[in-house]
């Protein structure tokens, strides 16, 4: 790879190398490497001028360092910058005897018949001289050469790049691409420590696989209907699937939303487990997954505090099954007659409090649905509460322009639903 002196270093090796060629063919002639507005400006001698109009990215080369970075923001590897190279070619001097002409032939032959810049033309060039400012520069050790290809431009093209980018009077010019640059970055990616001692285990490949997650008191329903019981957090649930007990070289583990439940064995089944869900698990949906440990470890190693425990490393791990965990609506405050505010209209305005399980998270979208009981004009109403800073399992919903009635009350929180017929689902508004 090549440090920050690669640009300057194939410009000045190609000045270099079109010298050579125009002292042999047309002698006298000079290479400048400025912009075209001052190679140009009332210039009379023979000369060809090398100016780097445009940067891009190679496509082929651009990924080949990802991913640069560790996913704890370490550096895994040097990153680098793969370029493209633009380059246009002007060429000038006596047009009566058709000098630029003769140059631009001269140069046509040369970059056809080696089109690329070789490492001994690159070192003479850093060790020449003239060009002192690029002694550091190590493009000569890059593993791809430069390579050049002439670049047709329609005269719409070359219109534009000489009128709107130079905005110089036009001369005869060539443009040439050179591929690929690669820039290496200067830091340097820590390197791991070698394997001191490779352990091989051989194991069967039997990676648990769920199929069904129903609360244990829907046992005795047929599988069809256990899908669609309501799940709530004081119920234990049943889990269906394959291989979902390791072996005894294996540790099972149940995680809910990232968080550790607890899983019992039923009758000795390997493919049907009991969970006790976390109690701070929040309302909404949830992700459920098996995870197997393998016990792994070297029962010879002095820095293992008991050589005869293996310590357990990342195993098997199943799909993961979501289910929507219902919240319950545990209390609901008494409404004193003297906080209910009836407007003119004969609607009352007041505030609801009621507790859940589980609790509500600072950033859980809770609402409170009424539904009139199915006599009159059957009123529907939604309520938000303010925004939280914190878990809480009390809220407090303020209400306003509701009809006086007896309403089926509802909790949802993040899309889950509080269940009716549990109890504390019905208030007195008349």
């Amino acid at each position: 790879m090549s440090n920050f002196l690669a640009l300057a270093t194939v410009t000045a090796t190609l000045s270099q190398v079109i010298q050579a060629a125009i002292d042999v063919d047309v002698p006298g002639a000079r290479v400048t490497t400025v912009r075209p507005d001052l190679a140009g400006n009332g210039a009379t001698e023979s000369k060809v001028n090398v100016f780097l109009y445009q940067v891009t990215t190679n496509a082929a080369f651009r990924n080949a360092d990802l991913p640069t970075r560790r996913a704890d923001g370490s550096l895994a590897q040097k990153p680098k910058v793969a370029l493209d190279l633009h380059y246009l070619l002007t060429f000038y001097g006596d047009e009566i005897e058709l000098i630029p002409q003769q140059l631009l032939g001269s140069i046509v032959r040369t970059m056809h018949s080696q089109p690329m810049l070789t490492r001994d033309q690159i070192n003479s060039t850093i060790s020449g001289g003239t060009f002192s400012f690029l002694a550091t520069s190590d493009l000569a050790d890059e593993v791809e050469l430069v390579k050049f290809t002439p670049i047709p431009l329609s005269i719409d093209e070359i219109s534009k790049l000489w009128s709107m980018l130079l905005q110089t009077p036009y001369a005869l010019s060539i443009i040439y691409i050179g591929t690929v640059v690669l820039i290496e970055g200067n830091e340097v990616p820590r390197q791991p420590l070698p394997v001191k001692k490779p352990l091989v285990y051989v194991l069967p490949f039997s990676a648990p696989v769920l199929s069904t997650i129903y609360p244990t008191t829907a046992e005795n329903l047929l599988p069809q209907q256990r899908a669609n019981q309501p799940i709530r957090l004081s119920d234990t649930l049943t889990i269906l699937g394959q291989h979902l007990r390791g072996s005894n070289t294996l540790t099972t583990n149940v995680k809910i939303s990232g968080q550790l439940a607890t899983s019992t064995p039923i009758d000795g089944n390997p493919n049907k487990l009991s969970i006790t869900l976390p109690t701070t698990l929040y309302a909404g949906v949830q992700g459920l997954q098996v995870v197997q440990s393998l016990l792994l470890g070297d029962p010879n190693n002095p820095d293992n505090p008991d050589p005869n425990i293996a310590k357990p490393h990342d195993g098997f791990e199943s799909n993961v099954l979501p289910f929507v965990l219902h919240p319950t609506i545990t209390t609901i405050a008494p409404i004193s007659p003297a906080s209910i505010i009836t407007d003119a209209n004969g609607n009352i305005a007041t505030t609801i409090t009621l507790t859940l399980a589980p609790s509500v998270g600072p950033r859980q979208r809770v609402m409170l649905l009424l539904n009139e009981l199915p006599h009159g004009n059957n009123h529907a109403y939604t309520f938000s509460t303010p925004a939280r800073i914190a878990d809480t399992n009390t809220l407090a919903f303020s209400i306003s322009g509701v009809a006086k009635a007896i309403y089926i009350l509802r909790v949802q929180v993040d899309g889950a639903d509080s269940l009716i017929g549990t109890g504390n689902d019905q208030i007195d508004l008349s």
